[in-house]
Protein backbone atom coordinates (compact mmCIF):
# COMPACT_ATOMS: atom_id res chain seq x y z
CA UNK A 1 0.00 0.00 0.00
CA UNK A 2 1.52 3.22 -1.54
CA UNK A 3 1.18 6.84 0.83
CA UNK A 4 -1.81 7.85 -1.44
CA UNK A 5 -3.45 4.50 -0.61
CA UNK A 6 -3.14 4.99 3.30
CA UNK A 7 -4.38 8.42 3.25
CA UNK A 8 -7.56 7.65 1.81
CA UNK A 9 -8.17 4.68 4.19
CA UNK A 10 -7.75 7.22 7.23
CA UNK A 11 -10.05 9.48 5.46
CA UNK A 12 -12.86 6.80 4.63
CA UNK A 13 -12.74 5.56 8.42
CA UNK A 14 -12.97 9.14 9.39
CA UNK A 15 -16.37 9.77 7.56
CA UNK A 16 -17.66 6.45 8.82
CA UNK A 17 -16.58 6.37 12.20
CA UNK A 18 -16.80 10.29 13.22
CA UNK A 19 -19.35 13.07 13.77
CA UNK A 20 -19.32 15.79 11.55
CA UNK A 21 -18.21 18.52 14.47
CA UNK A 22 -16.09 21.54 13.55
CA UNK A 23 -12.70 20.05 14.55
CA UNK A 24 -13.99 16.95 12.33
CA UNK A 25 -14.56 18.45 9.31
CA UNK A 26 -11.26 20.44 9.57
CA UNK A 27 -9.26 17.12 10.00
CA UNK A 28 -11.39 15.76 7.08
CA UNK A 29 -10.80 18.86 4.82
CA UNK A 30 -7.21 18.33 5.72
CA UNK A 31 -6.88 14.91 4.80
CA UNK A 32 -8.45 15.39 1.33
CA UNK A 33 -6.22 18.19 0.62
CA UNK A 34 -3.83 16.11 1.34
CA UNK A 35 -4.84 12.94 -0.49
CA UNK A 36 -5.12 16.01 -4.13
CA UNK A 37 -1.65 16.55 -3.03
CA UNK A 38 -0.64 12.94 -3.60
CA UNK A 39 -2.68 12.00 -6.16
CA UNK A 40 -1.43 14.99 -8.25
CA UNK A 41 2.20 13.82 -7.15
CA UNK A 42 1.41 10.81 -8.69
CA UNK A 43 0.21 11.99 -11.97
CA UNK A 44 3.27 13.83 -12.60
CA UNK A 45 4.96 11.27 -11.81
CA UNK A 46 3.66 8.69 -14.09
CA UNK A 47 3.66 11.46 -17.21
CA UNK A 48 7.68 11.65 -16.41
CA UNK A 49 8.02 8.33 -16.60
CA UNK A 50 5.51 8.11 -19.92
CA UNK A 51 7.22 10.57 -21.30
CA UNK A 52 11.05 9.31 -20.20
CA UNK A 53 9.65 5.28 -21.97
CA UNK A 54 8.37 7.67 -24.79
CA UNK A 55 11.65 8.96 -25.55
CA UNK A 56 13.41 5.82 -25.29
CA UNK A 57 11.07 4.32 -27.42
CA UNK A 58 11.53 7.00 -30.49
CA UNK A 59 15.27 6.41 -30.00
CA UNK A 60 14.94 2.90 -30.98
CA UNK A 61 13.04 3.37 -33.64
CA UNK A 62 14.94 6.54 -35.23
CA UNK A 63 17.42 5.55 -38.01
CA UNK A 64 20.89 7.17 -38.40
CA UNK A 65 22.28 8.32 -41.83
CA UNK A 66 26.09 8.90 -42.42
CA UNK A 67 27.85 9.06 -45.55
CA UNK A 68 30.76 6.26 -45.38
CA UNK A 69 33.81 7.20 -47.87
CA UNK A 70 35.97 4.16 -48.33
CA UNK A 71 38.99 4.99 -50.80
CA UNK A 72 37.46 8.19 -52.42
CA UNK A 73 33.92 6.76 -53.19
CA UNK A 74 31.34 7.50 -50.56
CA UNK A 75 28.46 5.41 -50.09
CA UNK A 76 24.99 6.51 -47.81
CA UNK A 77 24.40 3.91 -45.13
CA UNK A 78 21.36 3.91 -42.46
CA UNK A 79 22.39 2.70 -38.61
CA UNK A 80 19.36 1.08 -37.06
CA UNK A 81 21.25 2.30 -33.70
CA UNK A 82 24.34 3.84 -33.05
CA UNK A 83 26.83 0.54 -31.94
CA UNK A 84 30.24 0.34 -33.32
CA UNK A 85 29.33 -3.36 -34.06
CA UNK A 86 26.51 -2.04 -36.46
CA UNK A 87 28.31 0.48 -37.83
CA UNK A 88 31.38 -2.28 -39.03
CA UNK A 89 29.15 -4.39 -40.67
CA UNK A 90 27.80 -2.06 -42.65
CA UNK A 91 31.07 -1.11 -43.49
CA UNK A 92 31.81 -4.84 -44.17
CA UNK A 93 29.04 -5.12 -46.33
CA UNK A 94 30.26 -2.00 -48.59
CA UNK A 95 33.38 -3.75 -48.88
CA UNK A 96 32.19 -6.79 -50.15
CA UNK A 97 29.77 -5.14 -52.53
CA UNK A 98 33.26 -4.15 -54.54
CA UNK A 99 35.24 -6.51 -55.78
CA UNK A 100 38.36 -4.33 -56.22
CA UNK A 101 38.44 -3.36 -52.64
CA UNK A 102 38.30 -6.71 -51.31
CA UNK A 103 40.74 -8.16 -53.70
CA UNK A 104 43.42 -5.81 -53.13
CA UNK A 105 43.01 -4.93 -49.01
CA UNK A 106 43.13 -6.69 -46.10
CA UNK A 107 39.89 -7.56 -43.75
CA UNK A 108 41.09 -5.11 -40.85
CA UNK A 109 40.18 -1.26 -41.02
CA UNK A 110 39.58 1.48 -38.45
CA UNK A 111 37.27 4.14 -38.76
CA UNK A 112 37.49 8.06 -38.85
CA UNK A 113 35.80 11.42 -38.56
CA UNK A 114 36.42 13.95 -40.50
CA UNK A 115 38.63 15.54 -38.07
CA UNK A 116 40.72 12.19 -38.43
CA UNK A 117 39.72 10.92 -34.69
CA UNK A 118 40.10 7.50 -34.34
CA UNK A 119 36.13 5.68 -33.88
CA UNK A 120 36.58 3.15 -31.89
CA UNK A 121 33.80 2.80 -29.29
CA UNK A 122 30.13 3.17 -29.12
CA UNK A 123 30.38 6.48 -27.31
CA UNK A 124 32.65 8.06 -29.67
CA UNK A 125 30.03 7.20 -32.34
CA UNK A 126 27.36 8.84 -30.59
CA UNK A 127 29.72 12.38 -30.47
CA UNK A 128 29.89 11.84 -34.51
CA UNK A 129 26.03 11.68 -34.99
CA UNK A 130 25.43 14.94 -32.34
CA UNK A 131 26.30 16.86 -35.49
CA UNK A 132 25.29 16.81 -39.13
CA UNK A 133 25.96 15.60 -41.66
CA UNK A 134 28.09 12.98 -40.52
CA UNK A 135 31.19 11.63 -42.61
CA UNK A 136 32.64 8.26 -41.86
CA UNK A 137 36.36 7.44 -43.51
CA UNK A 138 37.71 3.86 -43.94
CA UNK A 139 41.66 3.37 -43.31
CA UNK A 140 42.30 -0.27 -44.33
CA UNK A 141 44.96 -1.56 -41.76
CA UNK A 142 48.32 -3.33 -43.49
CA UNK A 143 50.13 -5.20 -40.73
CA UNK A 144 53.17 -5.16 -42.30
CA UNK A 145 54.20 -1.52 -42.88
CA UNK A 146 51.18 0.53 -41.39
CA UNK A 147 53.24 2.40 -38.60
CA UNK A 148 50.01 3.77 -37.14
CA UNK A 149 48.69 -0.01 -36.25
CA UNK A 150 52.10 -1.34 -34.58
CA UNK A 151 52.55 2.00 -32.79
CA UNK A 152 49.69 4.60 -31.63
CA UNK A 153 50.53 8.13 -31.17
CA UNK A 154 51.32 8.21 -27.88
CA UNK A 155 53.76 4.83 -28.30
CA UNK A 156 55.48 6.83 -31.61
CA UNK A 157 56.40 9.55 -29.04
CA UNK A 158 57.42 7.75 -26.30
CA UNK A 159 59.72 6.02 -28.73
CA UNK A 160 61.10 9.02 -29.87
CA UNK A 161 61.37 10.69 -26.29
CA UNK A 162 63.37 7.03 -25.42
CA UNK A 163 65.89 7.93 -28.64
CA UNK A 164 66.41 11.81 -27.70
CA UNK A 165 67.15 10.50 -23.98
CA UNK A 166 69.68 8.08 -24.92
CA UNK A 167 71.35 10.29 -27.51
CA UNK A 168 74.11 12.00 -24.99
CA UNK A 169 75.55 14.78 -27.57
CA UNK A 170 71.73 15.39 -27.95
CA UNK A 171 71.47 15.68 -24.29
CA UNK A 172 74.86 17.91 -23.87
CA UNK A 173 73.91 20.26 -26.45
CA UNK A 174 70.65 21.23 -25.21
CA UNK A 175 71.94 21.66 -21.56
CA UNK A 176 74.59 24.10 -23.14
CA UNK A 177 71.79 26.01 -24.69
CA UNK A 178 69.96 26.07 -21.80
CA UNK A 179 72.74 27.76 -20.05
CA UNK A 180 73.27 30.31 -22.93
CA UNK A 181 69.52 30.96 -22.68
CA UNK A 182 69.90 31.73 -18.85
CA UNK A 183 72.72 33.67 -19.35
CA UNK A 184 71.23 35.81 -21.76
CA UNK A 185 67.94 36.07 -19.66
CA UNK A 186 70.25 37.38 -16.54
CA UNK A 187 72.46 40.14 -18.18
CA UNK A 188 69.32 41.11 -20.62
CA UNK A 189 70.31 40.54 -24.26
CA UNK A 190 68.43 39.22 -26.75
CA UNK A 191 69.40 36.80 -29.60
CA UNK A 192 69.00 33.40 -30.58
CA UNK A 193 70.13 30.37 -30.26
CA UNK A 194 70.13 27.18 -32.04
CA UNK A 195 70.40 23.32 -31.76
CA UNK A 196 71.35 22.27 -35.27
CA UNK A 197 73.61 19.48 -36.74
CA UNK A 198 74.09 21.79 -40.29
CA UNK A 199 73.43 25.71 -39.56
CA UNK A 200 74.54 26.26 -43.70
CA UNK A 201 71.10 23.75 -44.16
CA UNK A 202 68.84 24.97 -41.80
CA UNK A 203 69.37 28.85 -42.87
CA UNK A 204 68.05 29.62 -46.10
CA UNK A 205 70.08 32.11 -48.22
CA UNK A 206 67.21 34.82 -47.91
CA UNK A 207 65.29 33.57 -44.91
CA UNK A 208 64.39 36.87 -42.94
CA UNK A 209 62.33 36.52 -39.63
CA UNK A 210 59.54 39.06 -38.92
CA UNK A 211 61.78 40.40 -36.14
CA UNK A 212 65.17 40.54 -37.86
CA UNK A 213 66.35 43.67 -39.52
CA UNK A 214 69.23 41.25 -41.88
CA UNK A 215 68.69 37.99 -43.39
CA UNK A 216 69.02 35.06 -41.03
CA UNK A 217 71.84 33.43 -43.30
CA UNK A 218 74.06 36.41 -42.61
CA UNK A 219 73.17 36.37 -39.01
CA UNK A 220 74.94 33.09 -38.56
CA UNK A 221 77.44 33.33 -41.14
CA UNK A 222 79.23 36.88 -39.97
CA UNK A 223 81.27 37.20 -37.21
CA UNK A 224 79.82 40.18 -36.16
CA UNK A 225 76.14 37.84 -35.45
CA UNK A 226 77.39 35.18 -34.48
CA UNK A 227 78.55 36.22 -30.92
CA UNK A 228 79.57 32.25 -29.90
CA UNK A 229 79.52 29.18 -31.58
CA UNK A 230 79.58 25.93 -29.81
CA UNK A 231 79.96 22.36 -31.52
CA UNK A 232 79.50 19.14 -29.83
CA UNK A 233 79.64 16.69 -32.77
CA UNK A 234 77.09 15.95 -34.73
CA UNK A 235 75.30 19.45 -33.60
CA UNK A 236 76.60 22.58 -33.85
Amino acid sequence: MNELDELQSILCFYNQHFQFSNKNVKIIATLKFFVKCMALKCVQTFKKKRDKWKKKEEFLDMSFQASVCIESKSSEVTLSSLSLESLEAKVKELISNRAELKAKNPPHFKITDINGQNIDNDQKLRIVFATSPVRLFIHFIHKNNDEDTKYPDDEKQDIKNIELYQNKPWIKANKTAHTIVEQMIRKKQKGIVIVSTNLDQFAKSNDRWFFQDIDFSMMINSNKYMKEKKVISPYV
